[in-house]
Order: C-alpha cells, then structure tokens, then sequence
C-alpha cells in the first residue's frame, strides 16, 4: 500500500510538472501579437510596439517591445494590482489601483485595463484607440493601432519572473513620477 501511494504521489508530481507550461485551456482570451503604440506629449512623440495577452476576469499582460521582440517593459494586470517590471534596470514595482487613479486623476480599474488589451473598447472594423492621458500634471496622447486581435485560442502565460530584480519602495515610485 505505501509504495502505490508514492507510485500515486510521484504520477501526480509529474502530470503537475508537465503541465505548467502548457497553454492554458480556457475560452475567453484575446491576444495582440503586434500593436503599435504611439505616445505624443508636448515635447515629443514616440512609437513602440507591443504584445497583448488576456484571459477575460483573470490576468492582462502587456509586453512592450521597441525592437525586435525584445522586451524593455512588462505590464501585468491583475483584479487587485498591477506589475511593471522593467528589463533593462531590472527593477519592478506592484501598485494598487489607488494608486495609479492617484497619479492619474482618474479611475483607472482591471476593467479598462482589460478593456485596453482586448481592443474591447474598438467599434465595428475600427482598428485604433486613441486616448488622452493625464499622468500627475502632464498631458499626452496615447494611440493603440491593433492590427489583429485572436479571440478564444489557447495562451500560454509566462509566469511572473522577478528574481534578481529590484523592488522600488513607494517613496520611489512616487520619485519617478513626480519628475
């Protein structure tokens, strides 16, 4: 009996293990491979591109990409915070949402973030958003074009990966954006 019951413990270990990288089985997803975002200010206008995935009421993430698919900034979203994590200083922070409305002055929620990265908020065959931003006192102009949105296929969400990164203290964060 003990030996079946390790046979049974190790089977279990394995499937578990062999399945963590799969995609994840679930209807209700919407990914961008390769949306353009477009950033004006005042003094400047840039482009850079991303990748957005989601699983409807679970989890956005937003892989900016300036060149070549290498990832400068990761944007996950969850219901009760978000996550920026960036590549090249290997520093990350993990802000609420009252946060963020702070610095804003508006409410920002899962909903709109989610809303943002499935393109929900396009009408008919529009394929871009344009948006006015406000981010503690200064003003932009933030333009998402959406080439092709897939809905309902399988993803495969990387796992949060922040060993080795830095986690910025709230007085940071608050330094960064007050600049």
């Amino acid at each position: 009996m003990k030996k079946l019951t390790y046979i049974l413990l190790a089977l279990l270990l394995c499937s578990c293990a062999t399945t963590k990288n799969a995609p994840i089985r679930q209807r209700h997803t919407a990914e961008v491979k390769k949306a353009s975002l477009t950033l004006k200010t005042d003094k400047d206008a840039f482009t850079l591109h991303a990748a957005m995935q989601t699983v409807l009421d679970s989890a956005c993430i937003i892989s900016v990409q300036p060149i070549a698919g290498i990832e400068l900034i990761q944007i996950r979203a969850t219901h009760d915070s978000v996550t920026i994590i960036d590549r090249t200083s290997k520093r990350f922070a993990r802000v609420g949402y009252d946060l963020l409305t702070e610095l804003s002055n508006r409410k920002i929620c899962y909903k709109e973030i989610e809303s943002i990265a499935t393109g929900a908020h396009l009408r008919n065959s529009q394929k871009q958003l344009k948006t006015q931003l406000e981010l503690t006192g200064h003003k932009a102009e933030l333009t998402i074009t959406y080439p092709r949105i897939d809905l309902d296929e399988p993803l495969r969400l990387r796992p949060e990966r922040t060993e080795g990164y830095q986690m910025l203290s709230a007085e940071e964060i608050d330094q960064i954006f007050k600049k």
